[in-house]
């Protein structure tokens, strides 16, 4: 097990960056409320605050996150598998939110993830991605891309690509996140609908 597997660990690495990592979805889409919203690979609940809502759900396959998650914001949370979740009968979303998770994924994996979720969509619901990128250049930035448990962290260009694959993307925003004057991580925002 990893020590970023642990959810306390995992709020510690990644809290201080939670709310610069929705800055670009929010600029797109507003404060919200955002309507019935699926968090897949949602950790220990990092994003609920800004999506909890009665149609709010999050899945993650790990059980300690959704233990955490559950304790800490209420019993809106499933351990399940992203390729295979359905939902409750009838249940579409409006935003299915994908933060961090497919650089952990290979190419064909994140195609499967995609094309499943896709199917989940309410009629004008978007899947909203926040990514790691690995930059061409920048010290730390390139560090903390390696220093990531995930190892397909991968080029804007081949994101956009990959991802295109399985979406209509309807926005990208490249985007970095740290203190004022240093970036630490690049990241890639992307929305996309089915096709």
């Amino acid at each position: 097990m990893h020590l970023l597997d642990h959810p306390v660990a995992y709020r510690l690495w990644q809290g201080p960056f939670a709310a610069q990592k929705l800055v670009p979805l929010q600029r797109r889409l507003g404060p919200g409320p955002y309507g019935r919203v699926l968090d897949v690979a949602c950790g220990p609940g990092i994003n609920t605050a800004t999506f909890k809502g009665p149609g709010y759900k999050g899945i993650d396959l790990n059980p300690h996150y959704i233990a955490r998650a559950t304790r800490t914001h209420g019993p809106m949370f499933e351990v399940a598998d992203a390729t295979k979740f359905r939902g409750a009968p009838g249940t579409q979303y409006d935003i299915v939110l994908i933060n961090s998770f497919l650089h952990h994924l290979d190419d064909a994996q994140v195609r499967t993830v995609l094309d499943h979720v896709r199917t989940l969509l309410a009629p004008g619901g978007t899947i909203q991605i926040m990514e790691l990128v690995r930059p061409p250049r920048g010290l730390f930035t390139r560090m903390f891309a390696e220093l990531d448990r995930g190892k397909f962290a991968r080029p804007v260009e081949a994101w956009q690509a990959l991802i295109g694959k399985s979406l209509r993307i309807t926005h990208t925003e490249p985007y970095s996140l740290g203190a004022p004057g240093l970036d630490l991580w690049a990241m890639l925002y992307v929305e996309g609908v089915a096709p």
